[in-house]
């Protein structure tokens, strides 16, 4: 397994000795609820850093557009940015809202 660690301009990976389960991943995560993670579908995991100030607000004002929508329209479900969600390739990913 390998821990991915994202900077503005680098990305490093570190091995670690067995790929990551979705089961192990979201224990890891509950553990380590300051880092922002993603689960890739050989079981490495990315660490990413926050948002810019200025993404952070557009995501939330997207976010707040789409909650209302789904409210008046009785359409859907909305989930903030720090939602995982597993795909059907094994890997957990958190979009900027879904």
């Amino acid at each position: 397994m390998s821990l991915v660690l994202t900077f503005p301009d680098k990305r490093f990976k570190l091995q670690l000795e067995h790929p990551m389960s979705v089961a192990d991943f979201y224990n890891y995560s509950h553990a380590n609820p300051e880092l922002v993670m993603e689960l890739e579908t050989d079981g490495s995991i990315t660490v990413m850093s926050p948002v810019t100030f200025r993404s952070g607000k557009i995501e939330g004002i997207f976010t707040t557009y789409l909650g209302i929508w789904s409210i008046e329209t009785g359409l859907g479900e909305v989930f903030s940015s720090s939602t995982g969600f597993t795909l059907p390739d094994g890997s957990v990913r958190a979009p900027d809202t879904a």
